[in-house]
């Protein structure tokens, strides 16, 4: 960093480097792994010294000094709000960034020394106790907060893996990209205390990126106008059991617009896999999977003009699809099977301006927003098995809307029920000032409603002819790169 150019590469040799860069004054650098070579930015050390007492084991003076701020402010305590704190009373130590490796194996952290048994840890003031005896293992303390910060535009990195850091939850992630157009391919970062990437700068590209094992969340994008995300995979994030809202999971990314996803995995997070919320707009999400999270594979929330394109969304705890406050969410030809709901619009209170709502952004960037629900299409896709109520909802809790009203065109879907257990109803339909219509067959509610003329129910394993296909709109065709020909569900 002290001899590049504005420009320049540096090559990085095989190894393990502990070190914290920060990119600053040197745009349009790339820093890249030597062809063949196996490069680690790793943020832990070995331990240093081991005093054996009796249950536990002692590692004196070894415990680094870091920020348990619990939120994004750093010195403030966690939100009042019920059920908006970052941290959940099961996990208590969840925004303590302090971590402890045995072979590999993360150790969890207890709070007291009397807690201390195999596989845990705690903090003793400046030392840390450790249940396992040490002795001929390979032990390690997490020290470095960061290992990338950037703050120079045009920067690359490339085909290097990034793992052990410990940022607090106001230092946002082990990388920080806050340059415009910078750019990370084929990068792995694993096992961060916190988050694994922050993306602040505009014209972001992730591509090929892996994100596992973060305690809070994979990534996190904020005002991260242009970003991209381009394969890769987002996994297992939301270690640490943080609570799923405001801000644990997969990838959450709030006042955006525009924004790109294509061909990604968000597998397995503890809460929402991908969640586009407070002001995103003009959002293409092409051929992603989210499959097996404990919250919604997809939850866009108070957001608009969203585009969900040939994804797979299967095994979620939530609704495959969860669109809450936000209009003209378009789906097309999506597999969304064994979710609690496999589509669902829903609407709230909030309003903007209302009490206690956040703002909508002032950014003429971001598209205008109703926080409304609407407008949207559902059509040639693969819906149901869920394990909830109903396969689509269009729901109203403010008793307010009429779904007949909203805009909605739903056709050319395919509605699979399960043997056992199967949801109640096909569909759920919003009414003023009432419970909303359900039903039962997907033939009563075309005939109710006029939707889903030319939808298909498929019982079982039965077999059956699908409906002929919808055309995509060129547009949404031509930006995903997608087959010619229509066709029904995921491609």
């Amino acid at each position: 960093m002290a001899v590049a150019h504005p420009g320049g590469t540096i090559v990085l040799a095989s190894g393990v480097y502990h070190e914290l860069v920060h990119i600053a004054d040197t745009p349009n650098l790339t820093i890249r792994a030597e062809a063949g070579a196996t490069v680690w930015m790793d943020g832990s050390v070995p331990i240093q010294e081991i005093k054996s007492e009796g249950s536990h084991w002692r590692l004196p003076d070894q415990a680094p000094d870091l920020d348990r701020s619990p939120t994004y402010t750093r010195g403030a305590p966690d939100n009042r709000k019920e059920g908006w704190r970052f941290v959940s009373p099961d996990y208590p130590l969840a925004a303590d960034p302090s971590q402890v490796w045995l072979d590999g194996r993360p150790l969890r952290q207890v709070g007291a020394r009397d807690g201390v048994g195999p596989g845990t840890f705690a903090v003793d003031g400046r030392d840390l106790l450790v249940g396992d005896d040490p002795d001929g293992h390979d032990v390690r303390i997490g020290t470095l907060t960061h290992a990338l910060v950037v703050d120079a535009p045009g920067t690359r990195i490339e085909g290097i893996g990034i793992r052990r850091y410990v940022p607090s939850v106001p230092d946002f992630g082990a990388v920080v990209l806050g340059g415009r157009g910078d750019r990370l391919t084929s990068v792995a970062v694993v096992d961060s205390s916190t988050t694994g990437v922050s993306v602040q700068g505009e014209n972001v590209t992730l591509e090929n990126v892996t994100v596992q094992r973060s305690g809070m969340l994979g990534v996190q994008a904020h005002r991260a106008f242009g970003l991209r995300i381009l394969g890769g995979h987002f996994s297992h994030n939301n270690t640490l059991g943080f609570n799923m809202a405001p801000n644990a999971g997969g990838i959450k990314i709030t006042e955006t617009a525009p924004l790109q996803i294509r061909d990604a995995s968000i597998d397995r997070n503890l809460g929402v896999g991908l969640w586009l919320d407070e002001s995103v707009g003009d959002a293409t999400l092409y051929r992603l999977s989210a499959r097996g999270n404990s919250l919604h594979g997809v939850l866009v929330e108070l957001s608009s003009r969203v585009k969900l394109v040939g994804c797979r969304l299967t095994g979620n705890d939530g609704s495959g699809l969860r669109v809450q406050n936000s209009d003209q969410v378009d789906v097309w030809n999506i597999t969304s099977l064994t979710n609690r709901r496999a589509v669902d619009y829903v609407q709230d209170g909030r309003t903007p301006g209302s009490s206690g709502a956040p703002r909508v952004s002032s950014d003429p960037r971001i598209p205008p927003m109703t926080w409304r629900i609407g407008r949207s299409t559902v059509a040639n896709s693969i819906l149901g098995a869920s394990t909830g109520d109903a396969e689509l909802a269009v729901e109203d809790f403010t008793r307010s809307l009429d779904a007949d009203d909203l805009g909605m065109r739903l056709d050319t879907n395919v509605y699979r029920r399960a043997a056992s257990p199967a949801a109640r109803w096909t569909q759920v339909w919003t009414r003023p000032g009432q419970d909303p219509n359900v039903y039962t067959s997907v033939r009563d509610f075309s005939a109710a409603h006029h939707q889903d003329v030319h939808s298909v129910e498929q019982l079982h394993s039965k077999p059956m002819t699908y409906p002929v296909p919808q055309p995509i709109p060129q547009d949404v065709r031509e930006a995903g790169q997608l087959p010619a020909g229509p066709q029904i569900g995921a491609f």
